[in-house]
Protein backbone atom coordinates (compact mmCIF):
# COMPACT_ATOMS: atom_id res chain seq x y z
CA UNK A 1 0.00 0.00 0.00
CA UNK A 2 1.29 3.47 -0.91
CA UNK A 3 1.89 5.63 2.22
CA UNK A 4 -0.71 8.39 2.59
CA UNK A 5 1.76 11.28 2.30
CA UNK A 6 3.24 9.83 -0.89
CA UNK A 7 -0.22 9.24 -2.33
CA UNK A 8 -1.29 12.83 -1.64
CA UNK A 9 1.96 14.12 -3.14
CA UNK A 10 1.29 12.17 -6.33
CA UNK A 11 -2.24 13.61 -6.56
CA UNK A 12 -0.86 17.09 -5.94
CA UNK A 13 1.53 16.75 -8.89
CA UNK A 14 -1.03 15.27 -11.27
CA UNK A 15 -3.58 18.10 -11.55
CA UNK A 16 -4.51 19.00 -15.11
CA UNK A 17 -5.22 22.60 -16.04
CA UNK A 18 -7.17 24.29 -18.82
CA UNK A 19 -8.01 27.80 -20.00
CA UNK A 20 -11.47 29.30 -20.40
CA UNK A 21 -11.88 32.96 -21.37
CA UNK A 22 -8.17 33.39 -20.70
CA UNK A 23 -8.50 32.09 -17.13
CA UNK A 24 -6.31 29.19 -16.01
CA UNK A 25 -8.26 26.72 -13.91
CA UNK A 26 -8.47 23.06 -12.99
CA UNK A 27 -9.49 21.05 -16.06
CA UNK A 28 -11.72 20.55 -17.92
CA UNK A 29 -12.44 23.75 -19.83
CA UNK A 30 -15.96 24.71 -20.88
CA UNK A 31 -17.37 26.07 -24.13
CA UNK A 32 -18.93 29.39 -23.16
CA UNK A 33 -21.26 29.20 -26.16
CA UNK A 34 -22.96 26.13 -24.68
CA UNK A 35 -24.76 25.69 -21.33
CA UNK A 36 -22.55 25.12 -18.28
CA UNK A 37 -22.46 25.59 -14.52
CA UNK A 38 -19.69 27.46 -12.69
CA UNK A 39 -18.21 26.78 -9.24
CA UNK A 40 -16.02 29.42 -7.62
CA UNK A 41 -14.15 29.23 -4.34
CA UNK A 42 -10.84 28.47 -2.70
CA UNK A 43 -8.71 25.31 -2.48
CA UNK A 44 -11.71 23.36 -1.24
CA UNK A 45 -13.52 23.95 -4.54
CA UNK A 46 -10.31 23.32 -6.50
CA UNK A 47 -10.03 19.96 -4.79
CA UNK A 48 -6.61 19.96 -3.19
CA UNK A 49 -5.42 16.38 -2.66
CA UNK A 50 -8.45 14.77 -4.30
CA UNK A 51 -8.71 13.28 -7.78
CA UNK A 52 -12.42 14.06 -8.19
CA UNK A 53 -13.43 17.49 -6.84
CA UNK A 54 -17.11 18.18 -6.39
CA UNK A 55 -17.49 20.26 -9.61
CA UNK A 56 -16.38 17.24 -11.64
CA UNK A 57 -18.73 14.90 -9.76
CA UNK A 58 -21.62 17.35 -10.13
CA UNK A 59 -20.95 17.61 -13.86
CA UNK A 60 -21.42 13.87 -14.19
CA UNK A 61 -24.58 13.92 -12.08
CA UNK A 62 -26.32 16.66 -14.08
CA UNK A 63 -24.79 15.76 -17.46
CA UNK A 64 -23.59 19.33 -17.99
CA UNK A 65 -20.09 20.86 -17.89
CA UNK A 66 -19.12 22.48 -14.58
CA UNK A 67 -16.13 24.81 -14.64
CA UNK A 68 -13.92 24.67 -11.55
CA UNK A 69 -12.78 28.16 -10.57
CA UNK A 70 -11.31 27.12 -7.24
CA UNK A 71 -8.05 28.86 -6.29
CA UNK A 72 -5.95 28.45 -3.16
CA UNK A 73 -6.46 31.23 -0.63
CA UNK A 74 -9.15 33.01 -2.62
CA UNK A 75 -11.36 35.46 -0.79
CA UNK A 76 -14.64 36.87 -2.12
CA UNK A 77 -13.05 40.10 -3.36
CA UNK A 78 -10.39 38.24 -5.37
CA UNK A 79 -12.37 37.60 -8.55
CA UNK A 80 -10.93 38.70 -11.89
CA UNK A 81 -13.03 40.40 -14.56
CA UNK A 82 -12.57 37.44 -16.91
CA UNK A 83 -13.80 35.11 -14.16
CA UNK A 84 -16.84 37.29 -13.57
CA UNK A 85 -17.65 37.04 -17.28
CA UNK A 86 -17.56 33.25 -16.94
CA UNK A 87 -19.87 33.40 -13.92
CA UNK A 88 -22.35 35.72 -15.60
CA UNK A 89 -22.50 33.53 -18.69
CA UNK A 90 -23.22 30.36 -16.68
CA UNK A 91 -26.63 28.78 -16.25
CA UNK A 92 -25.98 28.55 -12.53
CA UNK A 93 -23.16 29.50 -10.13
CA UNK A 94 -22.03 27.80 -6.92
CA UNK A 95 -20.20 30.15 -4.56
CA UNK A 96 -18.22 28.46 -1.81
CA UNK A 97 -18.16 29.98 1.67
CA UNK A 98 -14.51 30.99 1.73
CA UNK A 99 -12.36 31.98 4.70
CA UNK A 100 -12.69 35.41 6.31
CA UNK A 101 -8.96 35.10 7.02
CA UNK A 102 -8.51 36.05 3.35
CA UNK A 103 -9.94 39.53 4.00
CA UNK A 104 -7.90 42.63 4.89
CA UNK A 105 -8.47 44.79 7.96
CA UNK A 106 -6.87 47.78 9.71
CA UNK A 107 -3.88 45.71 10.89
CA UNK A 108 -3.05 43.53 7.88
CA UNK A 109 -3.45 43.90 4.13
CA UNK A 110 -4.02 40.48 2.56
CA UNK A 111 -2.27 40.37 -0.81
CA UNK A 112 -3.11 36.95 -2.21
CA UNK A 113 -5.41 35.26 0.25
CA UNK A 114 -2.58 33.46 2.00
CA UNK A 115 -0.04 36.19 2.71
CA UNK A 116 -0.33 39.73 3.97
CA UNK A 117 1.55 42.89 4.90
CA UNK A 118 1.38 44.14 8.49
CA UNK A 119 0.37 47.77 8.07
CA UNK A 120 2.29 49.07 11.10
CA UNK A 121 5.65 47.59 10.08
CA UNK A 122 5.43 46.68 6.38
CA UNK A 123 6.47 43.12 7.26
CA UNK A 124 5.24 40.35 4.97
CA UNK A 125 3.72 37.44 6.83
CA UNK A 126 1.60 34.38 6.19
CA UNK A 127 -1.99 34.95 7.25
CA UNK A 128 -1.77 31.71 9.23
CA UNK A 129 1.18 33.05 11.25
CA UNK A 130 -0.50 36.44 11.81
CA UNK A 131 -3.54 34.87 13.45
CA UNK A 132 -2.62 31.50 14.89
CA UNK A 133 -1.60 31.66 18.56
CA UNK A 134 -2.48 35.39 18.60
CA UNK A 135 -6.29 35.28 18.58
CA UNK A 136 -7.00 37.29 21.77
CA UNK A 137 -4.84 40.21 20.67
CA UNK A 138 -6.33 40.09 17.15
CA UNK A 139 -9.93 40.37 18.34
CA UNK A 140 -10.45 43.87 16.90
CA UNK A 141 -9.11 43.06 13.46
CA UNK A 142 -10.95 39.72 13.36
CA UNK A 143 -14.20 41.60 13.97
CA UNK A 144 -13.31 43.97 11.13
CA UNK A 145 -12.42 41.13 8.78
CA UNK A 146 -15.74 39.41 9.51
CA UNK A 147 -17.72 42.50 8.55
CA UNK A 148 -15.62 43.20 5.48
CA UNK A 149 -15.95 39.54 4.50
CA UNK A 150 -19.75 39.60 4.72
CA UNK A 151 -19.84 42.77 2.62
CA UNK A 152 -17.48 41.25 0.03
CA UNK A 153 -19.54 38.06 -0.19
CA UNK A 154 -22.68 40.11 -0.70
CA UNK A 155 -20.94 42.26 -3.33
CA UNK A 156 -19.82 39.12 -5.17
CA UNK A 157 -23.29 37.58 -5.11
CA UNK A 158 -24.87 40.81 -6.31
CA UNK A 159 -22.37 41.06 -9.16
CA UNK A 160 -23.39 37.62 -10.47
CA UNK A 161 -26.35 37.83 -12.83
CA UNK A 162 -26.89 34.06 -12.93
CA UNK A 163 -28.77 32.15 -10.24
CA UNK A 164 -26.52 31.28 -7.30
CA UNK A 165 -26.11 28.67 -4.60
CA UNK A 166 -23.91 29.41 -1.60
CA UNK A 167 -22.10 26.27 -0.48
CA UNK A 168 -20.86 25.68 3.07
CA UNK A 169 -18.33 22.85 2.72
CA UNK A 170 -16.47 22.05 5.93
CA UNK A 171 -16.07 19.63 8.82
CA UNK A 172 -18.15 21.86 11.09
CA UNK A 173 -21.58 23.44 10.88
CA UNK A 174 -21.87 27.24 11.09
CA UNK A 175 -21.68 28.31 14.71
CA UNK A 176 -19.55 30.67 16.74
CA UNK A 177 -16.54 32.61 15.47
CA UNK A 178 -13.68 30.10 15.56
CA UNK A 179 -10.25 29.66 13.96
CA UNK A 180 -11.30 26.69 11.89
CA UNK A 181 -12.15 26.68 8.20
CA UNK A 182 -13.90 28.74 7.02
CA UNK A 183 -11.96 30.85 9.51
CA UNK A 184 -14.01 33.33 11.59
CA UNK A 185 -17.21 32.80 9.57
CA UNK A 186 -20.09 32.31 12.00
CA UNK A 187 -23.76 31.40 11.78
CA UNK A 188 -24.79 35.05 11.99
CA UNK A 189 -22.49 35.88 9.06
CA UNK A 190 -24.15 33.14 7.01
CA UNK A 191 -27.57 34.51 7.90
CA UNK A 192 -26.55 37.88 6.45
CA UNK A 193 -25.04 36.32 3.31
CA UNK A 194 -27.78 33.86 2.32
CA UNK A 195 -30.35 36.64 2.07
CA UNK A 196 -28.57 37.55 -1.19
CA UNK A 197 -28.48 34.12 -2.85
CA UNK A 198 -31.08 31.90 -4.51
CA UNK A 199 -30.11 28.80 -2.56
CA UNK A 200 -27.95 27.68 0.34
CA UNK A 201 -26.45 24.22 0.82
CA UNK A 202 -24.44 22.70 3.66
CA UNK A 203 -22.11 19.76 3.19
CA UNK A 204 -20.61 18.84 6.56
CA UNK A 205 -18.44 15.80 7.21
CA UNK A 206 -15.57 15.24 9.64
CA UNK A 207 -12.33 14.57 7.81
CA UNK A 208 -8.65 14.18 8.59
CA UNK A 209 -6.39 17.09 7.70
CA UNK A 210 -7.09 20.62 6.56
CA UNK A 211 -8.51 19.95 3.09
CA UNK A 212 -11.85 18.20 2.44
CA UNK A 213 -11.72 14.47 1.84
CA UNK A 214 -12.98 12.76 -1.28
CA UNK A 215 -16.03 11.73 0.76
CA UNK A 216 -16.85 15.36 1.53
CA UNK A 217 -16.55 16.27 -2.15
CA UNK A 218 -18.94 13.42 -2.96
CA UNK A 219 -21.36 14.70 -0.32
CA UNK A 220 -21.16 18.31 -1.57
CA UNK A 221 -22.05 17.28 -5.11
CA UNK A 222 -24.99 15.21 -3.84
CA UNK A 223 -26.27 18.03 -1.61
CA UNK A 224 -26.15 20.47 -4.51
CA UNK A 225 -27.98 18.00 -6.74
CA UNK A 226 -30.70 17.49 -4.12
CA UNK A 227 -31.20 21.22 -3.67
Amino acid sequence: MIPKRERLYKIDKAYEYAYTNGVKHRAPAVNMEKPYVAAIGAAQTFGRYVERPYPLILSELINMPVINLGRAGRGPSQVEEAELEILNNAQYVIVQVMSARSTSNSEIEIIDGQRGIIRATGEKVAAEDFYKDHLPERAKCIKESKQFYVNEMIDLLQSIKSMTTVLWMADRKPGKTVYQFPHFVSASDIDDIVFHTDNYVEAVLTHEGYYPSQELHNLAAQRILES
